[in-house]
């Protein structure tokens, strides 16, 4: 029972800062300064890399403000370059959360930690796959240069980007979100049993959305890419 206080105190934690960073009332530098204010208060209260939320929970520090970063690089957003850059991106906006909620549930493997922040990035390619056009219209771009160029959000919604070119790139984004599910799933063996079914539950309902994201894009299952995509046991974390 503990536990589920911790996960729904550490939801709402994250929704806080979720909430800051795209809230259409702040503009960028406000909403920057109020980041910024989470920051200096967590660097206050921290002893020894660990900061108390509530009388239940505790997170580590850095892992947090990581969490913080990633929210302030959506309010100063840039293209990524790379897929290492996009993914380091859902490392700090996703990889963290897995990580915190890791925590949150009292694992003790250390081992599982890596699944945790693959399922949590997995989550965020999905998501960022999904809302392609809804991010340009909020003046992102998500998708890396390596794989569309150097393009303004104007170009996706003024459909200057050949439909072929964003079909390739999502498609090339879901394989890879497909590997990191693969990687974070095989850590569920880690999770008490309580906690076990709705984390697989989650991340079988994001992974529908990515297949469902597919079949529109490709019309047949995760075969035929002609993009390698980036395998989690290839990257470093942090």
């Amino acid at each position: 029972m503990q536990e589920l206080k911790k996960i729904k105190d550490l939801y709402e934690l994250c929704r806080l800062i979720d909430d800051t960073a795209d809230n259409p009332d702040l503009s960028n530098t406000h909403a920057l300064e109020k980041l910024q204010q989470f920051e200096s208060i967590i660097q206050e209260k921290s002893e020894n890399n660990i900061i108390s939320i509530t009388n239940h929970l505790n997170v580590e520090t850095h892992t947090l403000l990581k969490l913080i970063e990633g929210m302030k690089s959506d309010r100063e957003h840039k293209q990524p370059k790379c897929m290492r850059e996009l993914i380091k991106y859902c490392y700090q906006a996703a990889g963290t959360v897995g990580l915190m909620m890791w925590d949150a549930m009292r694992i003790q493997e250390n081992n599982a930690k890596h699944h945790a922040i693959c399922l949590g990035i997995a989550m965020q390619i999905t998501n960022i796959t999904r809302d392609i056009w809804e991010d340009s219209i909020n003046q992102r771009v998500y998708l890396p240069k390596s794989l569309v160029g150097n393009i303004e959000p104007q170009d996706i919604i003024q459909n200057k980007v050949k439909s072929e070119v964003i079909r390739n790139s999502a498609k090339h984004l879901l394989e890879t979100a497909e590997l990191f599910y693969l990687e974070g799933n095989r850590g569920l063996r880690y999770i008490p049993k309580e906690n076990r079914f709705s984390i697989y539950l989650a991340s079988e309902l994001y992974r529908n959305i990515g297949k469902k994201i597919w079949l529109m894009a490709n019309g047949n299952d995760f075969e035929g890419l002609t993009l390698d995509p980036i395998h989690p046991k290839s990257l470093g974390h942090g």
